[in-house]
């Protein structure tokens, strides 16, 4: 049955709010999301409640427990699995009908074009680690796909500080600074949406923090020699950035803004 001819069907409210048309544009739409972790489980869940018809997702890690306090995808009976499949099952358990492509694979720009290709209408990057991120985003302004960066979500407490701008306009990020500077090196200075908080970065003892990476046992070097260390993090900052991420999506796709939805 066609969704969009069923008023009985999970879609209804969505069509109240942006009619068949809008629904339609966004079941034909085609988006990525890379990275699967706390910013990228919310990002990705609310694109497949919002009707996007198409959704490749990339992560080759695995649930830890130390994601339960924060990722949508990290539950006890999935610990140990591996992401992209735990969002394949929730996705396709949620709308059947939406196309769920995921990748076990570990992004870097070496494979962008088997990743990234003219079909995708947006890019989320929810990358966590620098040198992969920065590939992303330059593989995607290079390619002329629309690309929204979540930028550092950890070390924060307050949503309400959550900023949706260009990249040039953040601050009060390391995560930002980091990135902007490794663009200006690849000629990109402008035109990249992130998502970013200007809530300063709580900064955590260093002794602290070798005592948690010892007792969460993740000392291991995972793939690319990169060593994962715990920085302090809740569910409330992450999810908004997710969230935040996935609503520039539809509303890009849609073309419409804030103004557009005010009511005369």
């Amino acid at each position: 049955m066609d969704i969009l001819e069923n008023k009985d069907s999970a879609w209804a409210r969505v069509l109240l709010l942006l009619g068949k048309e809008g629904l339609s544009k966004l079941r034909s739409a085609r988006v990525a999301v890379f990275g699967l972790g706390a910013v990228g489980s919310f990002a990705t869940e609310a694109l497949v409640r919002s009707g996007i018809g198409y959704l490749r997702l990339i992560d080759f890690d695995e649930v830890k427990a130390s994601n339960l306090n924060r990722q949508l995808f990290a539950l006890r009976s999935t610990l140990g699995k591996n992401k992209a499949d735990m969002a394949w099952e929730r996705l396709k358990d949620i709308h059947p009908d939406t196309v769920v492509d995921a990748r076990k694979i570990f992004f870097s720009e070496e494979i962008a074009d088997s990743c990234l290709d003219n079909s995708l209408d947006y890019v989320i990057d929810a990358i966590d680690s620098v040198g992969p991120k920065v590939g992303l985003i330059h593989s995607a302004v290079v390619r002329k796909i629309p690309i929204v960066s979540a930028m550092g979500a950890a070390g924060r407490l307050y949503p309400d500080k959550v900023r949706c701008t260009d990249i040039s306009e953040t601050k009060e990020c390391p995560l930002c600074r980091h990135v902007r500077k490794k663009l200006h090196r690849l000629g990109i200075h402008t035109g990249v949406t992130a998502v970013w908080s200007d809530e300063p970065f709580k900064e955590i003892d260093k002794e602290e923090q070798q005592e948690m990476q010892c007792a969460l046992e993740e000392q291991e070097t995972l793939k690319r020699g990169r060593v994962r260390t715990p920085l302090p993090s809740m569910i409330f900052v992450p999810a908004t950035v997710g969230i935040y991420a996935a609503q520039h999506v539809v509303t890009s796709l849609l073309h419409i803004s804030e103004e557009d939805t005010k009511r005369k």
